[in-house]
């Protein structure tokens, strides 16, 4: 009987995942192309590092995301397992897909100046 119920589970999980995985693409990429790049922001992290990578040479930013975040997509395999990597993998292909193919809005602040918190 266990075994039913965790057949029965599986499915559950995957559309959650999926759902959840699609969800945080869907923003990062709006954010992005809506926000930070429009203005001239800059994020932190592996994104920061591919911002500005981006703005000092010619790289595209879809392919910076994932050429960069690649290392870690590699020791997310060896310390924490393949069902992490596989998942942040898709993940990441999703964003770097998502900033190639979608036009998102430009949010910019009163008069086409750009956004703050302090404006």
């Amino acid at each position: 009987m266990p075994h039913t119920k965790l057949v029965s589970t599986i499915p559950k999980l995957f559309i959650r995942d999926t759902f959840f995985i699609s969800t945080g693409i869907l923003s990062a990429a709006f954010g992005l192309e809506s926000f930070l790049l429009p203005n001239r922001f800059i994020d932190g992290g592996v994104t920061g590092i591919s911002l500005l990578i981006t703005e000092t040479t010619t790289l595209p930013l879809y392919s910076l995301i994932f050429l960069v975040n690649l290392p870690f997509l590699l020791l997310g395999w060896k310390v924490i397992g393949k069902n992490f990597a596989i998942k942040t993998t898709i993940a990441i292909l999703g964003l770097s897909l998502s900033l190639a193919l979608i036009e998102f809005p430009e949010i910019t602040g009163r008069n086409g100046s750009s956004c703050s918190l302090f404006e």
